[in-house]
């Protein structure tokens, strides 16, 4: 029982880091894509 809580834990982590990395370059790409648009 306690390893099968384990291992979800650990991939709610993995998920959490992923959902993390994914909105922080998404928010990189918007305002790369922000500023090249005043840059134009």
């Amino acid at each position: 029982m306690g390893q099968l809580h384990s291992i979800k834990s650990r991939i709610y982590r993995i998920l959490q880091l992923g959902y993390f990395k994914v909105r922080h370059l998404f928010f990189c790409l918007v305002v790369n894509q922000r500023s090249v648009g005043n840059v134009l």
